[in-house]
């Protein structure tokens, strides 16, 4: 943008700046907003050799020198110019006639935003960017990030940020990080910290304010994996960030409980270990049985049998496969689902609805040992097999509806908690689900304390048909949600029965 177009003399405009000190009162935020890639804008202040970056952090953004701005424009009249927002995209829309639009005033319309359109906000001029992030200096100088936990560099030194503590970051000798002699650096300027399953960046109501990858952080914001450049002061920080390391292939486990689990379904998959996994309907027994395929390093395929929805006469053709004109109907060979497994991981879904007659057939499986429907020749294959249940298999033993031999070769029982028994980790999924599917939206504490307040009787399940149902339901134009938009129906019910 020309740093000397008519729009930045009129009179409502500031008078030029005259130190970095005081650019940082550009921006004032408002709340929490977590950083996504909804695009930027760049202002051009008046004596302003670098332009400053500005992130667009909320569904809904409010620009103007009012104090409920979250882009606030010093020294100008207490009022709100326009707001920004894209549940449908980026769009812009003046308030009372204050702000124009590559020279054009917007009046009370909406306007859809394009890279490199020029706007006026009571005088202050800005270009739209994005929604692609500026490129970042320097990277590969310090190599990939990492793939768990989170590294920052200043200089050649190294710093490993503990998941578990805030990394504070100022001239004060007592930071984590000391940056000393640099007259734009506060004492505590800023810090990193885990939460929610995400790594945080908040600046420390700083002088001077802090960027990441050139953009002006506005008061907390999550980052999200990959390499960033940190401005602070005059120094440049690389940071790597990883996954959460209390997560595994998406699966959060900062519970103990949960995290046991997890240890035993690591352990089976790496020692080719049959394992049963027990837990009440809901508690996302497949996405562990697919992460044990995924961890043990198998070539062949991960291959799903719901035992519920196959007939007890059918499913020996469906496991073993048939030769051509085995029965009626066998016009042609089909390899069974044993043979397609080969390699890799086949999945008892729903195992304990399997009947006595079908447990006992389909014990040579449990050894890998299978013949077709027809053929004359067994063969053995190399196949792990991860078992999934909601049912006690011990009481159903008793009763003679679950064969004993059958069980033991199954493999031994790992026990995946309910979410009411996971209070680490509910709200970081509830996060997780959020930012992954929802972006632009946040939680607020009131919810955070509702969900925490539930029962949840139906699991994960229930609480991705919960968030998904608050996003239809929710008017904030803010993104953040409230315990009102949950609407919990179950609220305070006793947690159901379960029979493991």
């Amino acid at each position: 943008m020309d740093p000397g177009a008519p729009s930045l003399s009129v009179k409502s405009a500031s008078p030029p700046y005259t130190s970095r000190a005081r650019r940082c009162d550009l921006l004032k935020a408002m709340a929490i907003a977590p950083i996504d890639d909804n695009g930027y804008l760049t202002f051009s202040p008046v004596g302003e050799d670098t332009p400053i970056k500005v992130r667009l952090d909320y569904p809904m953004t409010l620009v103007g020198s009012g104090r409920t701005c979250e882009i606030r424009l010093p020294k100008g009249p207490k009022r709100s110019v326009a707001f920004i927002s894209w549940p449908d995209g980026k769009k812009i829309r003046s308030i009372d006639g204050h702000a124009t639009l590559n020279g054009e005033a917007l009046g009370d319309r909406e306007a859809l935003l394009q890279d490199g359109d020029a706007l006026t906000f009571d005088g202050f001029t800005a270009t739209f960017g994005g929604p692609e992030r500026p490129p970042n200096l320097e990277w590969n100088a310090k190599g990939d990030a990492p793939k768990t936990g989170n590294v920052l560099w200043h200089g050649n030194d190294r710093y490993n940020i503990d998941p578990h503590r805030p990394f504070v970051i100022g001239a004060d000798p007592e930071c984590d990080l000391h940056i000393p002699d640099d007259e734009f650096v506060s004492s505590f300027h800023c810090r990193l910290f885990w939460d929610r399953g995400y790594l945080w960046l908040q600046d420390l109501k700083s002088r001077n304010g802090t960027e990441a990858d050139g953009l002006r952080v506005s008061v907390v914001s999550s980052l999200p994996l990959g390499l960033h450049e940190l401005a602070i002061g005059d120094a440049k920080l690389l940071l790597g960030i990883g996954r959460d390391p209390d997560e595994w292939r998406g699966f959060v486990a900062k519970s103990p409980n949960m995290a046991s689990a997890v240890g035993m379904v690591k352990r089976a998959s790496q020692m080719n270990m049959n394992i049963v996994l027990r837990g009440e309907t809901g508690t996302g027994k497949d996405v562990l049985a697919r992460a044990y395929h995924a961890h043990s390093g198998r070539t062949g395929e991960f291959v799903v049998l719901n035992c519920a929805g196959v007939h007890t006469e059918m499913l020996r053709a469906e496991i073993y496969g048939y030769d051509e004109g085995a029965f009626t109907g066998a016009d042609e060979a089909r390899a069974g689902l044993l043979e397609q497994a080969d390699g890799g991981t086949l999945f008892l879904d729903e195992v304990g609805e399997l009947d006595i007659e079908a447990q006992r057939m389909l014990l040579p499986l449990l050894s890998g040992e299978g013949r077709r429907v027809g053929g004359q020749l067994g063969k053995q294959y190399d196949v792990n097999i991860v078992a999934a249940t909601h049912q006690n298999l011990e009481r159903m033993i008793d009763r003679g509806e679950f064969d004993g031999e059958f069980s033991l070769k199954l493999g031994p029982p790992v026990h995946i908690p309910p979410l009411r028994e996971r209070p680490e980790d509910l709200v970081a999924i509830a996060w997780d689900t959020v930012r992954q599917h929802y972006g632009g939206h946040s939680l607020s504490p009131g919810a955070e304390k509702a969900l925490k307040e539930h029962s949840w009787p139906r699991n994960v399940r229930e609480l991705w048909s919960v968030l998904r149902n608050a996003m239809r339901r929710s008017k904030s134009v803010t993104g953040v949600l409230e315990a009102a938009d949950l609407d919990l129906p179950w609220r305070g019910e006793e947690p159901r029965s379960t029979r493991h």
